[in-house]
């Protein structure tokens, strides 16, 4: 079943020439962990507010639950979805306990004070919090806040979560934590709706995942899916040091170098190895290996402008053609 089901969705801003969002079609199915991936400015925050009935759209349809969300039905749905957008939305001078509890009054306004407690408790102890329940959020660290914003969006024990940018401003370790808790609810079946710039957290958390770019879609796949769609082997080099050599190499082959380690597009190593002993190359160590989400992302955008034209879009999952 299709939890969420978007069609030929366009958003237009009044004042602005392009449009935010242009003719995207997504369907996500109920216990799917899906990944919005894009740069600054793509459409991702949009998108989530659309769904979210934040924001109305110029055209297309979503529907959430089978319900579309522009309409009052919807209303009642979204006791069932859980959010936890950038802006935090959560206050500084209450605690954490108070945090939850005045959100929680919200949701179950003729619950007992023990099954409060103990549904505080439950999700506190999940954010890793319970220990700091009784003080100030203003005393907590941005992880610590970012933790409490997603304990907060689960109380209504949603069966839909939105995360935008969840890991966003968050050292390793707090990232970490973030990425540990949704592997936990993804487990439990909660579908999530992840927008993020995390390209490791995506890669490890989504099953699905969707590129957009200048608010038009770009890709959209499974990971594996997209690597065998677009993803190409390369060699990789180790070189004592860079020397002249490399302006001869990269007339031969399509390369990049980062440091003292030369990236060629390919893997037919007789090829490699006679190009390269032919421009005196010392190689240290040489590899092949596939790209990473990371390699595919941005090859995919730099490859946008050829997509649209429609040079292999027919590659391409849930795309409008």
């Amino acid at each position: 079943m299709d939890i969420i089901e978007i069609k030929n969705l366009c958003k237009e801003y009044r004042g602005k020439e392009e449009p935010a969002l242009k003719n995207i079609n997504i369907s996500i199915k109920e216990g799917e962990a899906f990944g919005l991936l894009g740069p600054n400015g793509a459409g991702k925050t949009t998108m989530v507010r659309l769904i979210l009935n934040i924001l109305k759209p110029t055209n297309g349809t979503i529907k959430v639950f089978d319900v579309d969300v522009t309409t009052k039905e919807y209303d009642k749905k979204r006791k069932k979805i859980g959010f936890m957008l950038e802006s935090l939305g959560v206050s500084y001078i209450l605690t954490g306990y108070e945090n939850m509890e005045f959100f929680d009054r919200i949701y179950y306004e003729d619950s007992s004070p023990s099954e409060r407690k103990e549904r505080i408790e439950s999700l506190l102890t999940f954010a890793g919090l319970w220990k700091v329940k009784d003080k100030p959020v203003a005393t907590y660290s941005h992880g610590m806040t970012r933790r409490l914003t997603l304990a907060r969006a689960l109380i209504c024990d949603p069966t839909l979560i939105f995360l935008d940018e969840p890991t966003l401003g968050l050292d390793p370790e707090a990232r970490t934590l973030i990425r540990e808790m949704l592997l936990a609810l993804k487990k439990e079946g909660k579908t999530i709706f992840l927008t993020s710039h995390d390209l490791e957290e995506v890669e490890k958390i989504c099953s699905n995942i969707a590129i957009i770019n200048h608010g038009e879609m770009v890709a959209q796949g499974s990971y594996e899916e997209l690597k065998s769609r677009f993803s190409a082997k390369r060699t990789v080099v180790k070189v004592k040091e860079i020397g002249p050599w490399v302006e001869e190499l990269s007339k031969e082959m399509k390369i990049e170098i980062d440091g003292n380690t030369i990236y060629i597009e390919g893997n037919d190593s007789g090829r490699i190895f006679e190009v390269l002993a032919k421009t005196g190359v010392k190689v240290q160590e040489m590899k092949t290996e596939e790209e990473g989400l990371e390699d595919l992302y941005l090859k995919l955008l730099r490859s946008e402008p050829e997509i649209r034209k429609g040079l292999v879009t027919r590659a391409l999952k849930g795309v409008k053609r």
